[in-house]
């Protein structure tokens, strides 16, 4: 785990990098809660806006591929 071989929390993450993938991580799981603290974490670490830029280029990624991924699966027949 990340947190493990980083640090005990979050709160103590101080490279934006390494709290941008726990943020990253936790949106593709949808764990909604743990990805809005990051995002704040992420905001008081106060990063250059490139750093941001890259963190929402890796998203709209993520976004793709979890939809290509989704429209691949074949889909399930309604039993009758």
């Amino acid at each position: 785990a990340l947190l493990g071989k980083k640090g005990r929390s979050l709160r103590d993450l101080t490279d934006y990098w390494d709290v941008a993938t726990y943020f990253e991580l936790h949106a593709v799981q949808r764990d909604w809660s743990k990805a809005c603290l990051a995002a704040l974490h992420m905001y008081l670490l106060n990063p250059p806006i490139w750093y941001l830029k890259s963190t929402i280029n890796n998203l709209k990624i993520l976004h793709q591929a979890t939809r290509m991924r989704n429209q691949q699966k074949p889909r399930e027949q309604p039993s009758t």
